[in-house]
């Protein structure tokens, strides 16, 4: 009998602990910055109180001329594996871009089924932090004025879908800089979000689960070419 009574109170133990790590909140911060010519974008993901702690910098973006056309790269932090002088790059070409359209028909039920997951989670997360700061310009005064209007019109759109999907803790702070006589595109962005453990799990796994239905579909990969000893 008294091992049965410390089974128990073990099992219920693991049980309060197992719904206290899922009911613990993630932390996102997502910062992407384009000032003079450089781009840098970080992503940080705390839980339960900082013991889970992941930072990821996306140390620089720029473009080339691949054998296959345009090309974007990606220069990031070297994962644990990696000689970690070397950054990896992730390069996305022009005609990966023109193929990944082409499937989007093939696609459009496995990406159906896991945006219907995200919308679940992303009505559960909470934007603790929303900060854009643009500087725009194109030389010319009524150009500059025109794109102003847009991107004003457009960061609003953006802010009404964030407030219709999510949960805004605070109104966003948003800012938009015309520069009349000089060419100028910078901005900043600053987000940070908050969602249960328990929810993003869930959501992790109706995506996985869509995704591997993928394989029993026949859908093609998109074949994004990653290398990893940051040779170019």
């Amino acid at each position: 009998m008294t091992v049965w009574i410390i089974l128990s109170m073990i099992l219920s133990i693991l049980l309060l602990l197992l719904i206290w790590a899922l009911w613990l909140p993630i932390h996102v911060v997502i910062a992407f910055s384009h000032r003079n010519h450089s781009t840098r974008a970080e992503v940080e993901i705390r839980y339960a109180f900082g013991l889970f702690y992941m930072h990821r910098d996306l140390m620089q973006l720029s473009t080339r001329w691949s054998d296959e056309g345009p090309a974007l790269t990606l220069k990031h932090d070297p994962l644990k594996t990696d000689n970690p002088s070397q950054p990896r790059h992730t390069e996305w070409t022009l005609e990966e871009g023109v193929r990944i359209l082409k499937l989007l028909p093939i696609w459009r039920p496995v990406i159906e089924r896991a945006l219907k997951s995200l919308r679940r989670l992303l009505v559960r997360t909470k934007i603790l932090k929303l900060d854009v700061h643009a500087d725009v310009g194109t030389g010319d005064a009524s150009t500059t004025g025109v794109v102003y209007g847009i991107l004003w019109t457009g960061l609003g759109v953006l802010v009404r879908m964030v407030d219709r999907f999510t949960v805004l803790e605070k109104s966003p702070e948003i800012e938009v800089q015309p520069h009349f006589h000089s060419v100028i595109l910078e901005g900043d962005f600053n987000c940070i979000l908050q969602v249960r453990a328990g929810y993003a799990i869930w959501a992790g796994i109706a995506v996985l689960r869509a995704w591997k239905r993928r394989q029993s579909d026949g859908t093609p990969d998109s074949g994004t070419d990653e290398n990893s000893d940051g040779k170019y």
